[in-house]
């Protein structure tokens, strides 16, 4: 009998320890996922206070500008972002919605959306930019270039000329090359000379190519 007594009284104690048992390690989970859960929604609160510190939203910024002759060429920011992450491969650049303007005497001339290749992809510019113009097709017109950065050194760029009413039309050639935002290309044999990296064999080597007259205005 004694010994009986003793079983039902260890039974009673391992239910009453398994009970109790379960009831804090319940709680403690439901506290760890509540902890888990609030942990998640400050690391988006954060993670939204950075981007809104390093992008920050601007209008109508004059990145780039140039002159032809008695006409001022300038190109605007419209809508878009400035990154000052100081960490991103575009830092210190904006981005957004570009316009390419023409003016003379604080009138505009001519307006022309600038975007990358014709698609509506943002472009990333860097503000200061000097816009240097050549006549690169030999018609009298002065034409520039202007790259969009694609890689940690090369640019994809586009060819622009002004006409004498200071009317600006996009040229249909444009190449890759490693050169700045708004080069000054050197000129051989009526062609445009550009230096282009050659992976494979592990060098930069110079390309030619002939930017062609706007063939109708």
């Amino acid at each position: 009998m004694i010994f009986g007594s003793i079983k039902r009284k260890m039974f009673c104690i391992f239910v009453v320890y398994t009970l109790a048992f379960t009831f804090f390690t319940s709680c403690g989970k439901s506290s760890l996922a509540n902890v888990s859960l609030n942990e998640e929604k400050n690391e988006k609160k954060d993670d939204k206070h950075k981007k809104d510190a390093v992008l920050q939203n601007v209008k109508n910024i004059v990145v780039a500008s140039g002159k032809v002759k008695e006409y001022l060429i300038e190109i605007v920011l419209k809508n878009g972002y400035y990154d000052d992450s100081g960490i991103s491969p575009y830092q210190n650049t904006y981005e957004g919605e570009f316009e390419i303007r023409v003016m003379k005497d604080s009138q505009i001339c001519s307006t022309l959306d600038f975007t990358y290749r014709d698609s509506k992809e943002g472009l990333n510019l860097h503000k200061g930019g000097k816009i240097q113009v050549s006549d690169y097709n030999g018609d009298g017109q002065m034409d520039f270039a202007v790259g969009q950065k694609i890689s940690s050194s090369a640019k994809d760029y586009q060819f622009f000329t002004i006409d004498e009413n200071g009317m600006l039309y996009r040229l249909k050639e444009g190449f890759i090359a490693d050169e700045e935002y708004f080069p000054l290309f050197h000129m051989k044999n009526g062609k445009v000379q550009y230096r282009q990296y050659n992976q494979e064999m592990g060098k930069y080597q110079k390309k030619y190519i002939k930017i062609q007259q706007i063939s109708s205005k």
